[in-house]
């Protein structure tokens, strides 16, 4: 996957509260314009040159990553926040094991693209982000969840 924009099209299965904040934080990486929404199918395939985004049990392309020994998700710990990014059949394919796993895949994007970096053709990136514990300041009275907090 060469290159992706705001106009790439975005092929997600699923319409749930993680879909929604993924597809806001992929806009906002991709720099789509303020009241613009990305260009959304709600399909499970991966047509060449589509961003797929879908946590690993509703997509058929996800498994088939698996099967297909690209990615190795189903191999990490119960409750880990697996995730992967691969340039798969020329599509790029975003999931995770679990709804934050989802999200850390979009946040491996947006990080990539707001340095400048770009996505590598024939990226294949498998890992998981898992925190032990949280430790907060002693003057902080409470978590300021966000929406993006799932």
């Amino acid at each position: 996957m060469p290159s992706i924009s705001a106009q790439t099209p975005v092929y997600c299965p699923g319409d749930s509260r993680v879909h929604r904040t993924a597809l806001d934080e992929l806009g906002r990486a991709l720099k789509a314009p303020q009241g613009e929404k990305l260009a959304v199918m709600r399909a499970t395939d991966a047509p060449v040159g589509c961003i797929h985004l879908a946590l690993l049990d509703e997509s058929p392309v996800c498994k088939g990553l698996v099967t297909a020994g690209l990615v190795s998700l189903c191999n990490r710990k119960p409750g880990a926040d697996a995730f992967a990014v691969v340039d798969y059949k020329k599509a790029l394919i975003l999931t995770g094991t679990t709804p934050r796993g989802l999200l850390h895949a979009v946040y491996w994007v947006a990080a990539r693209l707001a340095l400048g970096k770009g996505i590598p053709v024939g990226v294949k990136l498998d890992e998981s982000f898992q925190i032990p514990r949280r430790i907060f300041h002693p003057r902080i009275d409470r978590w300021p969840g966000e929406r993006a907090d799932i």
